[in-house]
């Protein structure tokens, strides 16, 4: 991942951050879940999570009333160390 790329997921979880206490909840959505799983699993569900993001985003562009810009981040992380 180059330097750039790193920087703009920064600035999107800094204003996912922020929106918390600036945008009402009826206009946002901000979640989470732990599970325990295999690291073996973790490329296919990267490819699920791409599924997801182009199905939502063709879901809701399609629409004459765009009147609004919208961010989404999906972030899958493990919550220890891992061995490579």
């Amino acid at each position: 991942t180059s330097y750039a790329h790193k920087e703009s997921q920064k600035n999107i979880l800094y204003k996912a951050i922020d929106s918390l206490d600036t945008v009402d909840i009826t206009k946002r959505d901000q979640s989470s879940v732990m599970m325990t799983s295999s690291p073996e699993k973790i490329a296919e569900a990267k490819e699920m999570i791409k599924s997801f993001r182009r199905f939502l985003m063709d879901f809701l562009e399609d629409t004459d009333d765009k009147t609004a810009v919208y961010q989404m981040s999906i972030s899958l992380f493990p919550l220890i160390n891992l061995e490579e």
